[in-house]
């Protein structure tokens, strides 16, 4: 499993339109690494728009990201 590591969020635009970048993951083991990324203080929201394929989870700062099975 690729290793991941702890990191302080980085702060917000202060431009109305500046928008932080969409992060998209992909691990051997999803169920290992969604359990590592809780650890390291991700939230999963209730709503999964990923179906099967995919799994967001939300950072510290409430910034979603999307992991998935590598292909």
């Amino acid at each position: 499993m690729t290793r991941i590591r702890a990191h302080c969020p980085a702060p917000r635009p202060s431009e109305p339109d500046g928008l932080p970048f969409h992060l998209d993951l992909a691990f051997d083991d999803v169920e290992a690494a969604e359990r590592r990324l809780i650890e390291l203080g991700a939230t999963k929201p209730d709503h999964q728009p990923g179906g099967a394929y995919w799994t967001v989870l939300l950072d510290p700062s409430g910034q979603p990201f999307c992991f998935s099975a590598r292909s």
